[in-house]
């Protein structure tokens, strides 16, 4: 895993770059998985909900968004 010792911004950059190529269900993974390494990078979590809301799943991103904002 090249991002095994990222920071935030790495996964970020990941997700954003599958997102724009509409890859959103990839994109979300990559965001979920760079919060379940960094669980204070709100960001992460609420781009997954972003890019789970543009793969089909509205309510889990509405849920991760939600999540995000009270974090």
């Amino acid at each position: 895993d090249p991002f095994n010792e990222g920071a935030p911004a790495q996964w970020l950059a990941w997700g954003r770059f599958l997102d724009a190529r509409g890859r959103h269900k990839d994109a979300a993974a990559v965001y979920l998985r760079g919060w379940d390494r960094f669980p204070l990078s709100a960001a992460l979590l609420y781009r997954s909900g972003l890019a789970v809301t543009r793969a089909g799943d509205a309510a889990e991103g509405r849920r991760r968004v939600d999540v995000a904002f009270r974090s």
